[in-house]
């Protein structure tokens, strides 16, 4: 399932909870998806970082929407 998601080239992003942040090539956006793989929230990004904001929730229940922030080389 991963390689049809995955395009294999950017980086995917896990968290400490073991939620995840990936691009996904089939809709051209990126997700994050909590411990368990289900999606939480999308945003439609072809950059090569996941976007700060713009997040959409999946469901009500996920409010509120995150800020991301990514680390690269231990610099935000």
């Amino acid at each position: 399932m991963w390689n049809q998601l995955s395009d294999s080239t950017r980086t995917w992003y896990e968290a400490e909870n073991d939620s995840y942040i990936y691009w996904n090539k089939g809709d051209g956006k990126y997700w994050i998806d909590g411990p368990s793989g289900a999606g939480i929230y999308i945003v439609k990004d072809s950059s090569e970082l996941p976007p700060k904001t713009g997040w959409i929730s999946l469901d009500n229940s996920y409010d509120p929407i995150p800020t991301v922030e990514v680390l690269v080389n231990d610099e935000l």
